[in-house]
């Protein structure tokens, strides 16, 4: 018994490993009294819970930002490019305004038309904008500037519109309604007649000298070609045809 008794104040205190210690020992009788001793033994909690703190933040705006401001075509005097930019995170459009109205014009958003005015003045600016809302600042304003130089003009006159359209595959002449282009110096542009429904293309003029519906010529100077549609004639067969089927 007092080697029973030197075990248990030998690991009485010791709360993680005393019941291992007591069933290595111990008889199985002194085990069960030691073992409600240790778990009598256990420390209880010396804290209170710890009272609520609130603490309040203040939620501020993002930021966002206007992406590179694009306009293709090259811009030139007389003709058009469409200007791009990327916006922010608001979701509003990118508003364009042009700052030099003697170099060129424009107003819109994106796809908006620049259209070049005058050579020889500056370079022409535009300003883009994006407002912002309720999450976000408005962006800080892009400025970008293009270069419009001459280039040469190509002037399309259709002698019958009535009768079909003249288009280009590049500089976006529709003739009918957009009759002439500027185009930079070297650029090669085809245009095409497209005669409507009872009428045919019978051939260029002025600059052009073709027969054919399609005509392809090189800007190195201004240019201006005429096209004539007329309303389309069967062919007459010949009298002894006719003769020959009696």
């Amino acid at each position: 018994r007092r080697e029973g008794t030197q075990n248990h104040q030998r690991h009485i205190g010791k709360h993680q490993q005393c019941l291992s210690s007591l069933v290595s020992h111990q008889q199985s009788g002194i085990v069960l009294r030691e073992r409600s001793l240790c778990l009598k033994k256990r420390p209880k909690s010396s804290y209170n819970d710890a009272p609520q703190t609130t603490q309040t933040f203040t939620v501020g705006k993002g930021n966002q930002a206007i992406g590179p401001v694009t306009c293709s075509p090259n811009l030139l005097v007389g003709g058009t490019c469409t200007l791009s930019a990327s916006g922010g995170a608001s979701g509003n459009p990118v508003v364009f305004n042009s700052t030099t109205p003697a170099a060129c014009t424009t107003s819109g958003t994106n796809g908006s038309a620049v259209t070049g005015v005058l050579a020889g003045t500056g370079n022409c600016s535009i300003d883009a904008n994006q407002a912002g809302n309720i999450n976000y600042n408005a962006a800080p304003q892009v400025m970008q500037s293009f270069n419009v130089p001459a280039g040469f003009g190509l002037t399309v006159i259709n002698l019958n519109p009535a009768g079909g359209s003249v288009t280009s595959d590049t500089g976006g002449i529709t003739c009918g309604s957009t009759c002439s282009q500027s185009y930079a110096s070297g650029t090669a542009v085809t245009l095409t007649a497209i005669p409507v429904t009872g009428y045919q293309f019978s051939g260029w003029g002025g600059s052009c000298r073709e027969y054919g519906n399609t005509y392809k010529l090189t800007m190195d100077a201004a240019k201006s070609c005429t096209a004539k549609f007329e309303v389309f004639k069967k062919k007459r067969r010949p009298s002894w045809r006719g003769l020959l089927s009696q």
